[in-house]
């Protein structure tokens, strides 16, 4: 059984309101069935001690039974920190990525240039972009926008002006948010105002 695996399935579950078909899960774990069915097996123990159940329904799909809500939360502060301890500076997964951009974004106080997250992840203009479609898919479930803005900046090279698109998470949405983010998991424990 992979932890970072079950954790992962712990995310997609909890993002749905309804079962998800056990294909859907694998494609997105990259991983068999027997896989899946393998490691849901394994963890239930462990899972069930932490007040989680991951139950199915015969040809629909698997879902998250939140047992106690105290030890759950407890559970996943303490993955939150495990985590921590071990997680990489720089994100090297488009999954981790857009994580690490959330974060980003809630934290900031103004824009942010385009280019300046480019940089600071050594990825190409085209991969946050494509990163970006997953922070808009992912912040869409808290009813969160991502605001961007096109910006005159003058170019260091030449007299003429760049325009140059920078990115923040729109002000009137958020109220006082406390994210816990575990192995590519976000969670808010505020509810929008």
């Amino acid at each position: 059984m992979d932890e970072r695996r079950i954790l992962h399935l712990i995310r997609l579950l909890d993002w749905k309101n309804a079962p998800v078909p056990g294909a859907q899960l694998c494609e997105e774990l990259n991983i068999t069935t027997r896989t899946l069915r393998n490691d849901i097996r394994e963890s239930k123990a462990e899972l069930r001690e932490h007040g989680i159940e991951i139950g199915s329904v015969h040809a629909v799909g698997y879902y998250l039974e939140i047992l106690d809500e105290d030890r759950y939360y407890q559970y996943i502060n303490q993955k939150l920190k495990e985590e921590a301890d071990r997680q990489l500076v720089i994100p090297i997964y488009s999954e981790e990525r857009a994580e690490y951009l959330i974060r980003k974004f809630l934290t900031a106080s103004d824009f942010i240039k385009m280019e300046d997250i480019c940089d600071e992840l050594y990825i190409s203009r085209s991969t946050l972009t494509n990163d970006l479609k997953e922070v808009r898919e992912r912040l869409k479930y808290f009813h969160l926008e991502l605001e961007s803005r096109l910006s005159v900046f003058p170019s260091d090279k030449h007299d003429h002006v760049m325009w140059k698109r920078q990115f923040s998470i729109m002000e009137p949405y958020i109220s006082i948010y406390q994210f816990i983010s575990y192995d590519r998991c976000i969670f808010f424990n505020k509810a929008i105002e």
